[in-house]
């Protein structure tokens, strides 16, 4: 079976160019088919939850992204795109769908590039796909060569991440929402439990990248980390607001968690410092107390 090799952008695959013409082996499109039918007996998908505010992928099979931040945006399919895409792919694709029958629209990063769904048979949640190559604008295809893209999209965990899988070649992504940024741990999981096989994560954030942002109230700290939305609160040693001042003393940092949990970390006792490291230099050592001085500028989580 031909189809063409496509270097992809997106969690929902959207095609941002066309290397070239292979044969996929009968036996790989036979295995990535059988993946989607497995999928499909237990499917969830519900385009109000879809549509709107975008998805980033956090993990990713037969892609690697490595760090790259890529968002994807699903709203509803109008007249005026619907006309758009068929002018522009209609002399360049294999068959036709029912272009009367497209229902969403999908885009990521720059508006360049898009993808076309129409409802496909079968189970929620399966459609197919008209990639708009040609408003990419790097490649000009020859006609009647563009394949109809088959993917299924499953919400998983009550609508928190979004699966999308391209059922011919195989490349699957795991989004959620960036305004509900999920744990590591979560995202591991949600990939685990699907059984697609070793995957790639996505967007994570190198700790030498971080940034952070850091405010004093009435004499505690807040540390916030400005790329996943966490706050550590901090007081002096000797001066913790006793357990029933604990969250109203957080609260005047004024941060509001996206996953609207909090830990309270009770230290009754203060760990001993270690012992110095034997010192050769009058200077180092003068500095190494300085900054063991447990005095009230020391901060403790």
């Amino acid at each position: 079976m031909a189809i063409f090799v496509i270097r992809l952008l997106i969690s929902g695959l959207i095609l941002a160019e066309i290397c070239e013409v292979m044969s996929v082996k009968p036996e790989t499109f036979h295995r990535n088919w059988e993946t989607c039918k497995r999928l499909m007996k237990g499917p969830y998908f519900d385009i109000d939850l879809v549509v709107g505010k975008p998805w980033r992928i956090y993990y990713t099979w037969n892609m690697k992204l490595d760090n790259k931040c890529l968002d994807v945006t699903f709203k509803n399919a109008t007249p005026t795109i619907t006309r758009r895409v068929f002018n522009d792919m209609y002399e360049y694709l294999e068959e036709q769908p029912v272009w009367d029958a497209a229902t969403l629209h999908v885009s990521m990063g720059s508006a360049k590039h898009e993808l076309l769904l129409f409802a496909d048979q079968g189970a929620a949640g399966s459609f197919k796909g008209v990639p708009n190559v040609i408003r990419d604008g790097n490649i000009l295809p020859m006609r009647k060569t563009i394949p109809l893209l088959k993917f299924f999209m499953k919400l998983l965990r009550n609508g928190k991440f979004l699966l999308m899988i391209d059922c011919h070649i195989g490349v699957a992504s795991l989004s959620a929402r960036p305004d509900h940024l999920p744990y590591r741990a979560e995202v591991a999981s949600a990939a685990a439990e699907l059984e697609l096989g070793d995957g790639f994560p996505a967007y994570v954030i190198p700790i030498s990248t971080m940034k952070y942002g850091f405010k004093v109230v009435n004499g505690y700290l807040g540390i916030e980390t400005c790329s996943v939305k966490l706050c550590i609160a901090l007081a002096p040693i000797g001066k913790r607001p006793p357990d029933e001042k604990l969250e109203e003393t957080a609260s005047r940092f004024g941060f509001r968690s996206e996953f609207n949990t909090s830990l309270f970390l009770n230290y009754t006792t203060r760990s001993p410092m270690p012992s110095p490291v034997e010192q050769t230099n009058d200077e180092n050592e003068e500095d190494y107390e300085m900054e063991n001085d447990p005095g009230d500028k020391q901060f403790i989580f």
